[in-house]
């Protein structure tokens, strides 16, 4: 098992409606490095062409599908696209409950 140390970071990046024009510099740079981007379909098409790392929309049930996207993206940058207050009830909580 790989350190939790050595294991790529999961970013999770918080966009409004305003998408790219209201990310501020680490947001951009963020989901400009990162080689996959997961997201709702709404999120993802605000993204422009810059943002070249595989686009994936959230499956239904969200929740249930946290682990195999993790488990799928192992090792990659991955970048996780988010609205509302993500660490409370959100993705970023989920992210957190299972990846740690």
């Amino acid at each position: 098992m790989t350190p939790i140390s050595e294991q790529p970071a999961v970013t999770v990046v918080g966009i409004g409606a305003d998408g790219w024009a209201g990310l501020g510099p680490a947001g951009r740079e963020a989901l400009a490095a990162a080689e996959v981007v997961v997201g709702g379909p709404r999120q993802l098409d605000l993204l422009p062409p810059e943002c070249a790392g595989e686009r994936v929309a959230w499956p239904s049930p969200l929740r249930r599908a946290v682990p195999k996207l993790l488990a799928e993206h192992a090792g990659r940058r991955l970048a996780v696209l988010a609205s509302g207050d993500p660490m409370f009830y959100g993705i970023g909580r989920a992210l957190a409950e299972e990846a740690g």
